[in-house]
C-alpha cells in the first residue's frame, strides 16, 4: 500500500483529516488543562465547572480515541505542566491526582472493552507475567510496610502511588489496536517531545515565565562542591525521560528511512539538535555516557545502506556544530570559555580520584552502605514502600531537616530495600526481557519507520537501565509512565506487524 512520505514515519492514506483530528484533540486537552490550573488558583468551586465541562469532554474523547487519553497521561506526567499546580480530588483521608484519574479512566475503558466487546481479546506477550508479578509485589510491600513496620497508610500510598503507574502497560497494549491508532499515538509523542525540547530553550531564555507550563529548573552548574558561574544547568525532571528516549529513535529514523525529502531530513536533524541541546545542558554524566553508548550500539547493529545513510545525515550536523562553536567563541569568548570549562570539568569528574571528592558521589556511597545493610536484614520482602532505611544524620537533627531517608539514587538498590527480592527479581526480569525482545525482533519489522521506533525505544530503555544505577527514574515520580508506554508500544508494533504479515 502506498503511504505518504510527508512525516518521519509511515501513516494512513487519510492523513489530512487525521492530523486535524489530532490537532483538535490536543488543543482541546491543553485548553482544559490550562483551565483547570487557572480555575484551581483563581476561582472558587472550580471542581464543578471544570469537572462537568472538561471532564465530560475528556471522557468522550478517550472513549472515541483511547490513544488521545494515553497522550494526555504521558503529557501530564512528563513535563507539559507542573504537577504541583494540578488539582487534587479529596477521597476520604486520601486524595487523587489528575493523572491518577486519567489512568483510572484508561484502565476502566480497557476492562470494559476486553470483557464485553465481541472479538476484543487481550493481547498476549511474555512481558505480562513479570509485570504482573511486580505489581503484585507492590501490594505485598505496601501491606508489609503497614502491618509489620507500622507505617502510616497515607505515607505508603503517597510514596508508592508512582510505582502503580507501571500498570499503564496493559491499557496501552490492548487499546491501541490498529495502525491508524498507533500512528496517531506516535505523532503525538513526536509532537510532545518537540514541545518539551523547545521548552528547554525557552526556559534558558525566560526561566521564570509562567512556571506551571513546561517546568524546567535552571541554575548554575555545580561540580565537586564548586559552583561554575556563567554556566546554566537545566533540570527537566519530568520530560527528560521522553527526550532521552527520542534521541536513539531519531537516529534510527535517519538510518532506516529511505528517500527522505530535504525538509524531512532537516526536520529530523532539527529535532535531534533540540534533544542534544537538552542533553548537553542537563550536565548529567550518566546520560551523556549512555547516549554515546546507544549511538555506538546502533552503528554496530545496523550495516550497509542504513549505516551509510546515518553517517551522511550526521556529517552536516557535525560541521554545523563546529561552525556554531567557532562563531560562538568569537562573539562571546568569555561565555564560550566558561561553557567549555564546565563540560571539561564534568567529564574530568568521572575520574576515580576526582569523583571521590564529588559530594554527590559521596552521598551515593553513604546511601549504598545503609541500603545494603537494610537489604541484608530484610532480603525477601524488604522494609515496605516509603519506609526509612537509615537513621537521621546529625545535620538533619540539628537543622530539623526532613531528609530523604527513604530515597536512594540507585533504582535497583532502592527497589531491593523497599520490596526485597520479591519485587526486584520480577522487575529485573521485565527489563531484561523487554530489551532482549527488542534486540531480537527489530529486524522483523518491515516498515522502516516502525522499525526505527522499535529499535530506538529499545536502545533508549537500555541506556536508562544503566543510568538508573545513579538516577532512579524507574521509581521516582510520575514520569515513570513513559516506561510502560515504551514497552507497550514495542509490543503493539510487533503485534500489528505480525498481523499485517499474516493477513
Amino acid at each position: 500500500m502506498e503511504r505518504y512520505r510527508s512525516l518521519p514515519f509511515s501513516v494512513h492514506p487519510r492523513l489530512p483529516a487525521g492530523v486535524w483530528q489530532i490537532v483538535l484533540a490536543l488543543g482541546t486537552g491543553m485548553l482544559v488543562a490550562f483551565s483547570v490550573i487557572v480555575a484551581t488558583y483563581y476561582f472558587e468551586k472550580w471542581k464543578l465547572a471544570v469537572g462537568l465541562v472538561g471532564g465530560f469532554a475528556f471522557v468522550l474523547m478517550t472513549m472515541w480515541r483511547p490513544e488521545y487519553g494515553i497522550l494526555a497521561l504521558v503529557g501530564l506526567t512528563n513535563g507539559l505542566v507542573s504537577t504541583n499546580w494540578l488539582p487534587l480530588l479529596p477521597v476520604g483521608p486520601f486524595s487523587l491526582h489528575l493523572q491518577d484519574i486519567v489512568l483510572g479512566l484508561l484502565l476502566l475503558l480497557w476492562g470494559v472493552r476486553v470483557t464485553t466487546w465481541p472479538g476484543y481479546a487481550r493481547r498476549h506477550t511474555p512481558l505480562s507475567l513479570p509485570l504482573a508479578l511486580f505489581l503484585g509485589a507492590i501490594v505485598i510491600s505496601a501491606a508489609n510496610g503497614i502491618a509489620l513496620h507500622q507505617l502510616d497508610a497515607n505515607t505508603v500510598l503517597r510514596r508508592g502511588r508512582c510505582l502503580i503507574l507501571w500498570i499503564a502497560f496493559f491499557p496501552v497494549l490492548d487499546l491501541v489496536r490498529d495502525r491508524a491508532s498507533l500512528t496517531r499515538l506516535l505523532i503525538g509523542l513526536w509532537g510532545l517531545s518537540m514541545v518539551l525540547a523547545v521548552g528547554v530553550v525557552f526556559r534558558l531564555i525566560y526561566p521564570s515565565f509562567m512556571p506551571f507550563l513546561l517546568p524546567v529548573d535552571v541554575e548554575s552548574l555545580r561540580t565537586m562542591g564548586t559552583e561554575i558561574t556563567g554556566v546554566s544547568r537545566v533540570f527537566q525532571y519530568r520530560g527528560g525521560t521522553v527526550l532521552y528516549a527520542m534521541i536513539p529513535v531519531t537516529l534510527a529514523m535517519l538510518a532506516f528511512r529511505e528517500g527522505l525529502q530535504f525538509w524531512q531530513k532537516t526536520a529530523l536533524i532539527g529535532l535531534l539538535i533540540l534533544f542534544l541541546n537538552w542533553l548537553l545542558f542537563s550536565f548529567q554524566r550518566s546520560l551523556w555516557l549512555t547516549t554515546m553508548l546507544n549511538g555506538g550500539l546502533l552503528l554496530l547493529l545496523i550495516s550497509g545502506k542504513p549505516r551509510w545513510r546515518l553517517v551522511q545525515a550526521l556529517l552536516p550536523l557535525v560541521v554545523l556544530i563546529l561552525l556554531c562553536g567557532i562563531l560562538y567563541w568569537h562573539l562571546a569568548p568569555h561565555s564560550a570559555e566558561r561553557l567549555v570549562y564546565g563540560l571539561v570539568n564534568r567529564f574530568s569528574s568521572l575520574g576515580t580520584d576526582v569523583t571521590h571528592r564529588d559530594d554527590s558521589v559521596t552521598w551515593r556511597i553513604v546511601e549504598t552502605k545503609y541500603g545494603m545493610a537494610s537489604f541484608l536484614r530484610h532480603p525477601l520482602f524488604g522494609i515496605g514502600i516509603g519506609n526509612e532505611y537509615r537513621p537521621p544524620f546529625e545535620r538533619e537533627i540539628w537543622w530539623n531537616e526532613f531528609g530523604l531517608r527513604w530515597f536512594i539514587h540507585n533504582s535497583y538498590l532502592w527497589l531491593a530495600v523497599m520490596m526485597g527480592l520479591v519485587g526486584l527479581v520480577p522487575f529485573l526480569a521485565l527489563c531484561f526481557l523487554y530489551v532482549a525482545r527488542g534486540l531480537a525482533f527489530w529486524r522483523t519489522i518491515a516498515d522502516a519507520s516502525l522499525r526505527a521506533v522499535y529499535l530506538g525505544l529499545t536502545l533508549g530503555f537500555l541506556g536508562q537501565m544503566i543510568s538508573n544505577i545513579a538516577q532512579p527514574t524507574f521509581l521516582d515520580g510520575p514520569p515513570q509512565h513513559i516506561y510502560p508506554v515504551m514497552m507497550a508500544l514495542n509490543e503493539v508494533i510487533l503485534h500489528i506487524t505480525r498481523q499485517e504479515r499474516a493477513g
